[in-house]
């Protein structure tokens, strides 16, 4: 049966109140590896992208439909294990290196305990990261050598979190979620506060896979509710008329395809969308078509990837095409060129 797993974000203030999602460090991917990087990598330099048909120009949000690695125009580095050193270009004016350093620590088993993210030329830290066997513990951010935002994780025995908070620099709550769990991991029960004010609150069946959702607004009334089992959104209430406010859900299924139902407090209605990937072989890296259909299952736009590849199976040249509708003829979106480094064997 599949397992709900929703991320819930507020579309209006563009907020993720308590939706951290742990993994042990054993499951989790490297830098290199997130950025869908194959072997010892060394260094990544993208030396050409050409955007001739701009997504947005027609209306298509870029993250809803193309699956991309998440390097950028710039040189990226990382350590023998995977993990990103620097990122960032070089100025040619200055000659200095401009964009962010990271520096890892591990422990005796080469865990990794602590990361620290640094800006270049200057060296002012930006974020600071400590590790447990669960995964992040806290990370704190600054700016002009002052504490912003902390971050902290609390887990379970069993590694899944039990609270979720972040804080200003001063300590003054930002937000702060509490889960309640059954005695496989799954969460049953979660409740979010805003800033010491409760914001919301959730109540998942995974035997059912139904999701009941609450929120409040300062003085304790009702200002949202949906209802979501077996992949739809049976039912959904705003008290505004806000025509641009609403909520937007995501959801990975368990064929690796992904769900999103946008939710509009003008009309009380909700419109879903899945997008479904091909991947050659049994990774899911370097897509050959990516596509978006709606909820009458007719596709809305498709993207085509040609890639040329080195020895490692990494990319160092990509042409990415569009078709806007099942019978759309296919306009060339994106063309990119990159270099790629391995440490020695």
């Amino acid at each position: 049966m599949h397992r709900a797993r929703w991320v819930l974000f507020l579309a209006v203030i563009g907020a993720v109140p308590g939706t951290a999602t742990a993994a042990t460090q054993k499951q989790a991917k490297t830098d290199a590896e997130q950025d869908g990087l194959n072997g010892a990598v060394h260094r990544v330099s993208m030396v050409e992208q050409d955007i001739r048909a701009p997504l947005n120009s027609a209306g298509v949000d870029p993250a809803a439909v193309l699956v991309v690695e998440n390097i950028e125009s710039q040189d990226v580095e990382y350590d023998a294990s995977g993990y990103r050193t620097k990122s960032g270009k070089l100025n040619a004016a200055s000659g200095e290196f401009e964009g962010q350093a990271t520096e890892v620590k591990r422990d005796a088993t080469a865990r990794v305990v602590e990361r620290t993210v640094s800006l270049l030329p200057t060296q002012d830290v930006l974020e600071h990261e400590v590790y447990g066997p669960f995964g992040l513990v806290e990370a704190t951010s600054y700016a002009a050598g002052k504490a912003t935002n902390v971050h902290t994780i609390r887990y379970d025995r069993q590694g899944s979190v039990q609270e979720d908070t972040r804080t200003d620099g001063e300590g003054k709550p930002i937000f702060r979620t509490l889960y309640r769990r059954n005695p496989d991991g799954a969460w049953t029960a979660r409740t979010t506060w805003l800033q010491g004010v409760l914001h919301s609150q959730e109540s998942y069946d995974p035997d059912s896979d139904l999701q009941r959702y609450e929120e409040y607004n300062e003085a304790g009334a009702v200002t949202t509710t949906f209802i979501h089992r077996n992949g739809r959104v049976e039912s959904y209430w705003s008290a505004s008329n806000d025509a641009d406010g609403g909520i937007s859900m995501v959801n990975d299924l368990d064929n690796g395809d992904t769900q999103t139902w946008s939710c509009h407090n003008a009309t009380r209605t909700c419109t879903g969308r899945t997008r479904h990937a091909v991947y050659p072989g049994g990774a899911k890296r370097n897509p050959t078509m990516t596509e978006v259909r709606g909820e009458d299952c007719k596709v809305q736009v498709r993207a085509y990837y040609e890639y040329q590849m080195d020895e490692h199976q990494n990319w160092t040249s990509r042409k990415v095409w569009l078709q806007m509708g099942e019978q759309g003829e296919r306009v060339l979106h994106e063309t990119d060129a990159r270099t790629i480094t391995y440490w020695p064997e």
